[in-house]
């Protein structure tokens, strides 16, 4: 009896279902977490091949992606320790692979996070120089319209020595030359964010 052939769309809905019986199971152990990833790996394979009907034909579709998952090798070295959890997984060493992806998620985590931290302090290191502007007479008016925050940045503009920004062909200009141009009409984003931090 040949494999029955399944369309695309048939086997992402059925890969769907199992993903969803997957995540409803109830928290579990190491060993019976590596058990129920391996059940829901095996019957993605065998209703990718059409390979789920007879006894026969799943152990055969069995023994290939298990095969196939000892004998992973790849010079990617940002899928080597799923290379690991994978081969620990076709090796009866279930416990192991779930305790090694585990640290790996979390290693992947605390270096997306340091990564944002990161970012997020070079951030607030550059502020636009028209922020530096804008910031404080919002402060000292926080109802302040954009046309009235307008003349008052062109005021201080006109009675600064060595402002941080100059007005000119209606855009605001950095005067160290580090960052672009606003143009007038963005003003108004300034004033939102300027009014935002008061509100925090």
């Amino acid at each position: 009896m040949k494999p029955t052939r399944r369309s695309k769309e048939e086997v992402a809905i059925l890969w769907m279902m199992l993903d969803l019986e997957f995540m409803a199971m109830n928290p579990a152990s190491y060993a019976v977490v590596a058990d129920q990833v391996v059940n829901l790996m095996l019957w993605k394979e065998r209703i990718r091949n059409g390979m789920e009907a007879t006894e026969a034909d799943r152990l055969t579709s069995d023994e290939a992606t298990l095969k196939r998952m000892r004998s992973l090798d790849s010079d990617d070295p940002e899928i080597l320790a799923l290379e690991k959890v994978f081969k620990r997984l076709a090796t009866g060493h279930g416990a192991d692979a779930m305790r090694l992806l585990e640290r790996s998620i979390d290693s992947r985590h605390e270096q997306l996070c340091k990564r944002q931290r990161e970012i997020a302090k070079k951030s607030r290191a550059a502020r636009h120089p028209l922020s530096t502007m804008v910031d404080p007479i919002v402060q000292s008016n926080p109802n302040i319209t954009e046309n009235d925050l307008f003349h008052a940045l062109r005021k201080a503009m006109t009675t600064t020595a060595n402002p941080p920004c100059l007005f000119s062909a209606d855009s605001f200009k950095p005067s160290d030359k580090k960052h672009p141009a606003v143009p007038r009409k963005n003003l108004r984003q300034y004033l939102h964010r300027a009014k935002k931090k008061l509100s925090r």
